[in-house]
C-alpha cells in the first residue's frame, strides 16, 4: 500500500485533464461542495470569490486556531493567504498549466480580532515562467493585520498526469477546525496541524510534523500555507528562547521558499535558529527537511521583543 492509499482525508482535487484546467480548476474548487480539497475540510479555508486575476478567501479562526495565550496564531494568516495568492495567478493561466508556490513573504502588522480572517489577492505580473501577486489579510474590524506577496512558478502539467481520486465526506463529519480542543492541549493550532515541539534550547528549536492527506491542496501536493505556518511555528519557538525575561515575542515577518513539492506520508523536521538577537528584535532562519534528507522549505523570520 502506498502513501496515497494510506493517507486519511476527505474531499477532492483539481480534476486536471487535457481539456480541463486553468479557470475550470477554479470552478471545480468553487462549485464542488463536499469535494473541495482536503485542507479546506481540515483547516476551514473558504473560497469566497474569484475572477481573472483576483481571488478572495476567508478563514474561521475559532479555538483550534489559537496559541497558548488565546490569541490567533500568526500562522493563520500564512495558511489563509497562500490560497488567494496562488489562485489569482492560476485564474489567468491557460490549459494544462499549474501554479506551485515558489516563494511566500508575509508581514504581520497587527494582532487579529474576532473569529474570522479575510484575504483578497490581485495578480500584478505574469510571464511565461513566473507570476507575482499581492494580498491583504483583514480581520472582522476591517483592519489590515497582515500583507503578503508571492512568486508563483508557472509549469506545464505532465502528459497523462492524473489526480488521486476524491473521497466523499461521510454523514455527520465535523471539520477538524470546528472540533473542540482536546483536553490537555496547550497550543491548539499546533495540535490541529499535527506539529510537535521536539526540543528547545537558547537560540534553537526543533519541531516535527507528519504530512497527512488533510494537508493537501487542489493540486494534490502539500499546501504551501501549511509549510509556511510550520516554518512560522519553528521561528516563533526559537525566538522565544532568546527573549528577555518577561518580554513578549511578536512575529513581524517571515519569508519562505519552496524548493520542491511534497505529498503525504513524510515526517518533516524544522530546524530553527536565531542568527541575531538584540534588545528589541531578533532574526531567525528555518530549514525544513523531509525524512529522506531532502530540503522542502527554507525560511527567514523577524521577531520583536516588547514589554
Amino acid at each position: 500500500m502506498n502513501a496515497w492509499e494510506e493517507a486519511e482525508y476527505v474531499g477532492g482535487f483539481g480534476g486536471i485533464t487535457e481539456d480541463r484546467y486553468g479557470v475550470s480548476a477554479i470552478d471545480f474548487q468553487f462549485d464542488s461542495g463536499d469535494q473541495r480539497p482536503p485542507l479546506y475540510h481540515h483547516g476551514g479555508l473558504e473560497l469566497a470569490a474569484v475572477e481573472r486575476g483576483m481571488a478572495r478567501f476567508e478563514l474561521p479562526v475559532g479555538l483550534r486556531w489559537r496559541t497558548a495565550d488565546g490569541s490567533v496564531a500568526a500562522g493563520a494568516s500564512i495558511f489563509l493567504c497562500d490560497a488567494p495568492l496562488g489562485t489569482a495567478v492560476l485564474s489567468a493561466l491557460g490549459p494544462l498549466q499549474a501554479s506551485p508556490t515558489a516563494e511566500l513573504s508575509v508581514f504581520h502588522l497587527a494582532e487579529p480580532s474576532g473569529d474570522r480572517l479575510f484575504a483578497e489577492s490581485h495578480l500584478l505580473n505574469l510571464d511565461g515562467e513566473l507570476g507575482y501577486s499581492e494580498c491583504d489579510i483583514t480581520d472582522e474590524r476591517g483592519m489590515v493585520v497582515a500583507r503578503a506577496t508571492t512568486r508563483i512558478a508557472v509549469t506545464a502539467v505532465p502528459p497523462g498526469f492524473q489526480m488521486p481520486a476524491g473521497r466523499p465526506v461521510p454523514d455527520g463529519f465535523v471539520p477538524h477546525h470546528a472540533r473542540p480542543v482536546p483536553e490537555g492541549v496547550e497550543v491548539p493550532y499546533l495540535d490541529l496541524h499535527g506539529i510537535e515541539v521536539v526540543s528547545t534550547r537558547v537560540g534553537d528549536a526543533i519541531l516535527r510534523m507528519e504530512t497527512q492527506g488533510w494537508h493537501l491542496s487542489a493540486s494534490s501536493n502539500l499546501y504551501g500555507g501549511t509549510l509556511g505556518l510550520f516554518a512560522q511555528a519553528a521561528a516563533d519557538a526559537a525566538a522565544a528562547t532568546t527573549a528577555p525575561d518577561g518580554a513578549t515575542v511578536r512575529p513581524l515577518d517571515i519569508k519562505v521558499q519552496y524548493p520542491r513539492p511534497i505529498g503525504p506520508g513524510h515526517v518533516l523536521t524544522a530546524d530553527a535558529r536565531v542568527v541575531h538577537a538584540g534588545r528589541r528584535i531578533c532574526f531567525t532562519e528555518v530549514l525544513i527537511h523531509r525524512d529522506d534528507g531532502k530540503l522542502v522549505t527554507l525560511g527567514t523570520g523577524t521577531h520583536g521583543y516588547g514589554a
